[in-house]
């Protein structure tokens, strides 16, 4: 039987700025990163709060279509890192909430502020990172024992009312003393409390127009989304959030440590949303088998732009789940030893792989656009696949690279061969090479008219048009 939808009204944490100092600084922060950035050059600043509030913990079972609360008012304590214009003036009224992926045991960005951070600065826009995990939570509380000491979601559950837990998207195995599920509130929480304006608070002053929810986080941001979004909104009756950005990964997540991750064939993952949603996918989330292993392909559904039901569904052909780019604004090497963690394999190493961060930026701005005047996305085609499930594959040119989905000049005027799990399977060989351009300039002429086509259906911005531009005109060719 179904349960009836209650809405819970969301007010903000708890919150604290922490200092930096000369012996304690936000682990994660701009000037410690492998590839460090520069604030002051664009005007910005970072600042670090603690927040602490309650939360429930939720359970959604197999014939419910919104989740129940199975305990109340569990007490958490955690930490979000904000960037922001250093002059009110000239902020742009946009805060970019972002979900941190914990699997590597720290924060990584993949999706936000990494990937994004040149044109969150350049519009002017707000970005909060959070941590939502105690996986993260454990690296932070070894990097800076007096900074991150308090950090935790703690099991509230009586050890002898646990059910057994099971693991986690990455393998792993949660701890019985500790409680992801308390994570749900609290992301909702800091909606709240950056929409809140409260004196000391994030963006006291600035004037908050639309926040957006974007993370590559397995099932986190999906699960938020279609089960806990749809239950909360602020006093005033409006939602915590204006929209929006799963990349990858995307079946929801289990809502506590004893559910898994919704099946592919559950019809659960055919949710829409109530506010403009965009996900983003990548060759590595279509077909289960790789690291994501979601079937994304199974999901393949009717797109709305109707009040209440929202979606878009991109593919990109050719990208992988490998983010070479994003990786290199991970914490520095240092950082990451302290928290007893590992570096991400090749985290820095700007290797050959599809720029998708071209991509994931100007789905930002079709999300912003979307939020903020009604104007969708155009729906784009669907990466194209044979046989069936569970044996689907893609089709593929004669190359070897993906037929349909967002297409750009990395597989339509291409040089190398992409892998689902991302980098290159190999470089064209010059003969290949011959074959499809006649000369450079007709190399560089067939990538300006792909770029072309990318700019009239806004897969890509301006800025990130010249330089594949600029990119076609040195590449490295046999001519």
């Amino acid at each position: 039987m179904q349960k009836p939808k209650i809405i819970r009204t969301i007010r903000p944490p708890e919150y604290r700025l922490v200092p930096e100092t000369e012996n304690s600084h936000i682990m994660g922060g701009a000037k410690w990163l492998l590839k460090p950035i520069d604030l002051e050059k664009y005007g910005y600043i970072e600042e670090e709060y603690i927040v602490k509030g309650y939360s429930n913990v939720y359970d959604w079972e197999d014939d419910e279509k919104y989740p129940h609360v199975i305990f109340t008012d569990a007490p958490y304590c955690s930490r979000i890192v904000v960037r922001k214009p250093k002059d009110p003036s000239k902020f742009s009224g946009i805060v970019h909430c972002e979900l941190c992926n914990p699997n590597s045991g720290y924060d990584r960005s993949n999706t936000g502020w990494a990937p994004s951070n040149e044109y969150i600065m350049s519009r002017g826009h707000g970005s909060v990172s959070m941590t939502i995990s105690e996986i993260a939570m454990k690296g932070l509380r070894r990097f800076d024992p007096e900074r991150y000491g308090e950090l935790a979601f703690k099991n509230p559950i009586r050890p002898e009312d646990r059910m057994p837990a099971v693991m986690g998207l990455g393998g792993r195995m949660p701890d019985e003393e500790t409680e992801d599920g308390l994570k749900w509130d609290y992301i909702s929480q800091v909606g709240a409390l950056v929409k809140s304006g409260l004196p000391g608070s994030p963006f006291d002053g600035y004037g908050v127009k639309k926040i957006m929810l974007q993370g590559t986080t397995g099932g986190d941001l999906s699960a938020y989304a279609a089960a806990i979004h749809p239950l909360v909104r602020l006093g005033g009756g409006e939602h915590v959030y204006d929209g929006f950005l799963v990349f990858m990964t995307g079946a929801p997540g289990g809502l506590n440590n004893y559910r898994a991750m919704l099946h592919e064939l559950d019809p659960r993952d055919l949710y829409t949303c109530e506010v403009p949603l965009i996900h983003l996918l990548t060759l590595g989330d279509l077909l289960g088998d790789t690291i994501h292993p979601s079937w994304s392909t199974l999901w393949h559904r009717y797109q709305p732009n109707e009040e209440g039901r929202y979606l878009r569904i991109i593919e990109i052909a050719g990208a992988g789940i490998s983010r070479r780019y994003a990786s290199a604004y991970s914490c520095c090497n240092e950082d990451v030893e302290k928290a007893g963690a590992k570096q991400l394999a090749g985290a820095g190493e700007m290797q050959a792989e599809y720029p998708a961060h071209y991509v994931v930026c100007a789905m930002i701005e079709n999300l912003i656009e979307w939020m903020t005047t009604g104007k969708a996305p155009e729906i784009c085609d669907y990466v194209e696949t044979e046989g069936e499930y569970p044996n689907l594959r893609f089709k593929k040119d004669r190359f070897g690279n993906a037929m349909g989905g967002l297409r750009s000049p990395y597989v339509d005027c291409p040089l190398y061969v992409y892998t689902p799990a991302g980098g290159t399977e190999r470089r064209l060989t010059d003969d290949e090479i011959r074959s499809l351009y006649s000369s450079r300039e007709d190399y560089v002429k067939k990538v300006t008219e792909s770029v072309n086509k990318m700019l009239e259906k806004r897969y890509i911005l301006p800025e990130h048009a010249e330089m594949v531009i600029k990119e076609a005109e040195e590449a490295e060719l046999p001519f």
